[in-house]
Order: C-alpha cells, then sequence, then structure tokens
C-alpha cells in the first residue's frame, strides 16, 4: 500500500485513528523507507515547534481581539 506524505505527516503527529495507525506501523515493519520519512516528518515538527513554539505563548494584539470579538466567532481553542 502506498502511503500520501499527508497521512504519514499525520501519522508522524499522532493524528490518525487505529486502524490507519496499525496499517502505517505493518508498513514500516516492512518497509524501512517509510520510516524513514516518518522520522522526518518527526524530525520536522521538533524543529518548527522549537521555532516557533513561543509564538503560540504571546497574546493577542488588542486589534486584533477586537477584531474576532466583534464578529461572533468562537473562541480559538488550544489544542497541545
Amino acid at each position: 500500500m502506498r502511503f500520501s506524505d499527508e497521512m504519514l505527516m499525520a501519522y508522524a503527529d499522532g493524528e490518525l485513528d487505529l486502524i490507519a495507525r496499525a496499517e502505517i506501523e505493518a508498513a514500516m515493519a516492512r518497509d524501512p523507507a517509510i520510516a524513514e520519512i516518518v522520522e522526518r516528518h518527526r524530525a520536522l515538527a521538533v524543529r518548527v515547534q522549537s521555532a516557533y513554539g513561543s509564538v503560540l505563548e504571546e497574546r493577542v494584539p488588542e486589534r486584533l481581539a477586537g477584531l474576532v470579538a466583534e464578529s461572533g466567532a468562537t473562541p480559538v481553542t488550544r489544542l497541545t
């Protein structure tokens, strides 16, 4: 079975259901190239998090927070 980059990224990020995870894990056990791709995605996620993680902790500027509040949009919820 061939997996898309998007699917392998979702696996690396822990975003797949149990069936899809099991399929990828079986493929990784059979094919070291797939395991290497997943590892590259994980390494990239670590680099992005270390480079931009602090941005998630910054306060939203008042001028932008006001725009969201005025639109009646649902507040953003942090997922991590």
